[in-house]
C-alpha cells in the first residue's frame, strides 16, 4: 500500500535531502501523498511535515509516501501519530483484521480519528507494545518511534510478504521499503556480498536475510527489531510449525478448509478501491477467483499469455489464456489479457532489476509487464503466490525426499534438488577466483543445513515446505512486491491468510501430498467450487518460453550484454565459463535459460546500483507510471 524511509543517527543530525532523496526514489510506492516527521531524541522536541528543513538538529527521522486504499482521506495520512504525540508510525501494507481489532480496542474505551488499519496498528502497540505483532493478521512492514524511550521498532510480517531493509553505517542506522532509498545514503556500502552470490547462483535466491549486497539485510519475516542507540536488537515473535497431536477427521478437515478460505477472501477484499485478480488457468487463482466473485462486482480478472506456436516440448504447453477465459467467463468476471513478446526481454529487463534491486527466483518481466495493464483497471490485485508452498504443490521436488526420515540422507538429497542453477562443481566453474578466494572454506550447503535444522523432527515433506516458504516463496513475495509496487498496485496474497497458514501447516503431511498427488486436501476442498477440469489440469508456472526465444530472438542482446567487456571485467566470473555457457544454450547444446536470467539479472543490477555514483535509473519502457502522472 505505501513505502517509507527511516534514518536513526547515533552521531550528528539527520541530512533533510537525504531524507527526501530516500523517499523520492520510491515514489512509485506511493504516488498519492507524502510525509514526513523529524525527532530529537535529546529535547523531545518533534517536526511533522516540515517545508523544507526541521527548525532544529534531527537524531531521528521518518519519510512516507502513500497509495491510498483504506480510508482515502487526510485521516489516513502517514507518519501518524497518537493522540498526545509521543508514538509515530509508518506502515506499509494491511492489517486484515483491523475491523475486529477495533471494535475490541473501542470496548476498552480507546477513540479514533480516522477509518484506517494504520491508527487500529498504532493503537495495538500503544496498548500491547510488541505483543500486539501476534495479534495482527495481514501484510505489513513497519516502524514505530517512541518519544518517551527514543526506541525505534522495526516489524514485518510472519511470512514476509511486505519487505524491511537496514543498513548500519556506524554513524547512522538507515532502513526502509527498498534497497534503493537505503543507498541514497553515501554510507552504505556498494558491492555485491560473495556468500549471497554463490547462494543465489545454487538455488535462485539467498536464504534468510541476506541480499546480493553487502551490508543491506532484510528484516526477517515474523520478527521485530529494536534500536536505541547501539546495536539493533532482532526478536522473532512468531516461527513457523507444523503438524501435531491428534489427526481430525479428513472430511471435518475438508469442510473447515472451505470455511477458512471464505473466511480469508472476504477479509481480504476490504479496500476503498477497485480490486481485482490474476487469473490463469490454474487451481490457485481460480480458487480465489472463484470464492471471491459473489463478493466484488464488477471483479476484473488478469491473465499473460505467450505465442507458443511451433514451440516444442513444455514450451507448448507455457499459454493459459484460453483456459483463463474459459473460467473468466464462467465466473462472469470482466476478463483482461496482455501478451509477452520475445522482444520485451531486451526491452523491459533494465527497468525490471532497477525495480526488483536484489535478484531472486526466476524469470519475472511478464509480472512486470501485466502489472502495468493491472493498473489501468484496478489499484488491489489478488494473487494464488503461496498455494504450492503451502499445499505442496511441487511433486518433482518431494518425490526424491518422500519419506526419508533420517535427516543427513535427506539433506543430501533436497539439496541435490534445490541445487537447480549450479551443482556444487559447476558454480565452482563458474565463479572467478576472487571469489573462490572469499568462500574459502564456506559452502551454500553451510547455510542450508542451518536453514534445516529446526525442521529436522517434522515430516520429510513439512521439513522440504518449510524450507520452501522460509525461502523460495520469500523470493517470489519480493519479487511480486516489488514488480506491482513499480506501477503502484498492492498485490494480495489471500492463501498466506493466518487463519489459512496455522490450519494447513497443522495438517497431516500425507494429507497434501503422498508421494503421487499434490495438494491433495485443497483439490478436495475446492470440488464443487471450481470445474474437475482446472483441479485436475496439469500444473503450469506462470512464465515465458524463455529458453527459445533467448536462443532465438535474443540471442544478440545476450552476447552483447554478458559478453562485453564490461560485464566479463567485473570479476566475479571465469570469462571463458561465461562463453561457454552462453555459446551451449546458443546452439542447442545446453538449457541455460534460469543461468542466463541471473546472469543478465547480475548484470544490470550492477549497472544500476554499483556502476555510477548514485544508483542510476534506466529508461522507463511502459508508460508513465502513477507516481509521474501524479501532483
Amino acid at each position: 500500500m505505501c513505502g517509507f524511509a527511516g534514518v536513526f543517527a547515533r552521531s550528528g543530525s539527520v541530512d533533510p535531502e537525504l531524507l527526501r532523496r530516500m523517499a523520492q526514489v520510491i515514489a512509485h510506492r506511493g504516488p498519492d501523498d507524502s510525509g514526513s516527521v523529524y525527532f530529537a531524541r535529546e529535547s523531545g522536541s518533534h517536526s511533522h511535515n516540515p517545508s523544507e528543513a526541521p527548525p532544529f538538529p534531527a537524531d531521528v527521522a521518518l519519510a512516507f509516501r502513500r497509495l491510498k486504499i483504506i480510508d482515502l482521506s487526510p485521516a489516513g495520512a502517514q507518519p501518524m501519530s497518537n493522540a498526545d504525540g509521543s508514538l509515530w508510525v509508518v506502515f506499509n501494507g494491511e492489517i486484515y483484521n483491523y475491523i475486529e481489532l477495533r471494535a475490541e480496542l473501542e470496548a476498552e474505551g480507546w477513540r479514533f480519528r480516522s477509518r484506517s488499519d494504520t491508527e487500529v496498528l498504532l493503537a495495538m502497540f500503544e496498548r500491547h507494545g510488541v505483543d500486539a505483532f501476534k495479534r495482527l493478521n495481514g501484510m505489513f512492514a513497519a516502524a514505530f518511534f517512541d518519544k518517551r524511550t527514543n526506541q525505534l521498532t522495526l516489524v514485518r510480517d510472519r511470512i514476509g510478504i511486505k519487505p524491511l531493509y537496514y543498513a548500519d553505517t556506524g554513524a547512522d542506522f538507515v532502513f526502509g521499503s527498498e534497497i534503493k532509498a537505503l543507498m541514497q545514503h553515501p554510507g552504505v556500502q556498494r558491492g555485491i556480498d560473495r556468500r549471497s552470490l554463490a547462494e543465489y547462483l545454487t538455488f535462485h535466491f539467498p536464504l534468510r536475510n541476506r541480499t546480493i549486497f553487502q551490508g543491506v539485510s532484510l528484516l526477517e519475516p515474523g520478527c521485530y527489531a529494536t534500536l536505541e542507540g547501539g546495536a539493533l536488537s532482532v526478536h522473532r515473535y512468531w516461527s513457523l510449525s507444523y503438524h501435531s497431536g491428534a489427526t481430525p477427521d479428513r472430511q471435518d478437515a475438508v469442510a473447515e478448509l472451505r470455511v477458512i478460505l471464505r473466511g480469508a477472501l472476504a477479509r481480504q477484499v476490504r479496500s476503498d478501491v477497485p480490486i481485482g485478480t490474476y487469473l490463469s488457468g490454474g487451481m490457485d487463482t481460480g480458487s480465489i477467483s472463484a470464492l471471491a466473485a459473489p463478493m466484488i462486482s464488477p471483479f476484473h480478472s488478469f491473465t499473460c499469455g505467450f505465442e507458443t506456436r511451433g514451440m516444442s516440448g513444455l514450451e507448448g504447453f507455457f499459454d493459459e489464456r484460453r483456459d483463463a477465459a474459459t473460467l473468466a467467463d464462467r465466473l462472469g468476471m470482466v476478463h483482461h489479457e496482455e501478451e509477452v513478446r520475445p522482444e520485451d526481454l531486451e526491452r523491459l529487463m533494465p527497468e525490471v532489476m532497477w525495480h526488483l534491486e536484489d535478484p531472486r527466483v526466476g524469470v519475472s518481466h511478464q509480472i512486470y509487464k501485466l502489472a502495468h495493464m493491472v493498473r489501468q483497471n484496478v489499484i488491489v490485485i489478488l494473487s494464488g503466490t503461496g498455494g504450492d508452498e503451502l499445499f505442496a504443490g511441487y511433486g518433482w521436488r518431494y518425490e526424491p525426499v518422500h519419506g526419508l526420515s533420517d535427516m543427513g540422507a535427506f539433506q543430501k538429497r533436497f539439496y541435490d534438488v534445490w541445487a537447480r542453477i549450479r551443482t556444487d562443481e559447476q558454480r565452482s566453474e563458474l565463479l572467478s577466483d576472487s571469489v573462490a578466494g572469499d568462500l574459502q572454506g564456506w559452502t551454500p550447503r553451510t547455510s542450508f543445513a542451518e536453514e534445516l535444522a529446526p525442521f529436522a523432527d517434522e515430516a520429510p515433506l513439512h521439513r522440504a515446505l518449510a524450507f520452501e516458504m522460509r525461502n523460495f516463496l520469500h523470493g517470489v513475495l519480493l519479487v511480486d512486491d516489488k514488480l506491482t509496487m513499480a506501477h503502484s498496485i498492492e498485490s494480495r496474497v489471500p492463501l498466506l491468510d493466518n487463519e489459512v497458514v496455522e490450519f494447513v501447516n497443522h495438517l497431516p503431511a500425507e494429507w497434501k501430498y503422498d508421494g503421487a498427488g499434490t495438494k491433495i486436501i485443497l483439490r478436495e476442498a475446492l470440488r464443487g467450487i471450481l470445474p474437475d477440469e482446472v483441479i485436475d489440469r496439469r500444473k503450469q508456472g506462470f512464465t515465458p518460453p524463455e529458453s527459445t526465444w533467448m536462443r532465438v530472438n535474443s540471442r544478440r542482446w545476450i552476447e552483447s550484454v554478458l559478453l562485453s567487456d564490461q560485464s566479463l571485467e567485473r570479476g566475479l566470473f571465469k570469462p571463458d565459463a561465461v562463453r561457454r555457457i552462453v555459446g551451449e544454450h546458443m546452439d542447442g547444446t545446453s538449457n541455460h535459460r534460469f543461468l542466463l536470467w541471473s546472469l543478465l539479472s547480475l548484470e544490470f543490477t550492477q549497472r544500476s546500483f554499483l556502476d555510477g555514483a548514485a544508483p542510476m535509473r534506466p529508461a522507463h519502457h511502459m508508460g508513465p507510471l502513477p507516481a509521474e502522472t501524479a501532483a
